[in-house]
């Protein structure tokens, strides 16, 4: 900016020395003096300005790549922190997902543990609900109202994705029957079917859980 301010005065002090001298000229004429004296003075006077206009814009041409190799070291300097800073920022989100990911993984896990151990608990009072079924008395009142007991269980264990496996006459599959003993008969309908059960079985979710220990009927 100073410089071409100081270039503006320049040319506006070579507009004023021209006036001046075509004044000088002008009258000159008038007074009818020879013009070669003015005639060098303006020569002498617009060649020393062009010098001095050519030395300025040479400083003017300097200064400005100089300013311009300082905004090509600033972008360049800019361009490897941004790089710099684009690294960390992936080697961040990269390690926040493995986080995110590990304690998915960890609540995963933990929600599939705490899923078997509830499976496991109903489990086990499904076979103690199979003993006092069988020690009470069919006939008795107090059966009577374990069955609505069972019939109750039965709806929330459908709720829960629960159903179970071993029951006397269903047949025999031995991906959810774990054959403990084999029974005669002489009924064909009966082959390959559940004569007694010793433990149900779950099915959890379309998969089986645990297999139901049986005894299955064989046709002699």
């Amino acid at each position: 900016m100073f410089l071409r301010k100081k270039i503006i005065d320049l040319l506006g002090s070579l507009d004023q020395r021209l006036r001046d001298i075509t004044e000088k000229l002008s009258e000159e004429k008038n007074s009818g003096e020879s013009l070669p004296t003015a005639l060098k003075e303006l020569e002498a006077s617009s060649s020393a300005a062009a010098d001095k206009i050519l030395e300025e814009m040479s400083k003017l041409s300097e200064k400005q790549n100089r300013h311009d190799m300082a905004i090509e070291d600033m972008l360049d300097i800019w361009d490897e922190k941004s790089a710099e800073a684009d690294k960390i920022i992936a080697s961040f989100q990269t390690a926040y997902e493995a986080v995110l990911q590990n304690e998915k993984k960890q609540q995963l896990d933990e929600a599939k543990a705490r899923e078997q151990r509830l499976l496991t608990l109903a489990h086990t009072y499904q076979l103690q609900l199979d003993q006092l079924g069988q020690m009470l008395d069919k006939e008795d009142g107090w059966a009577r109202q374990f069955q609505l007991i069972i019939q109750k269980t039965e709806a929330v264990r459908r709720q829960a994705g629960i159903s179970l496996i071993g029951r006397e006459g269903e047949a025999i599959d031995l991906k959810a029957h774990e054959v403990m003993e084999i029974v005669p008969t002489d009924d064909p309908g009966q082959q390959a079917t559940v004569a007694r059960v010793y433990e149900t079985g779950f099915i959890y979710l379309g998969e089986v859980y645990c297999k139901a220990k049986v005894a299955a009927y064989r046709h002699m």
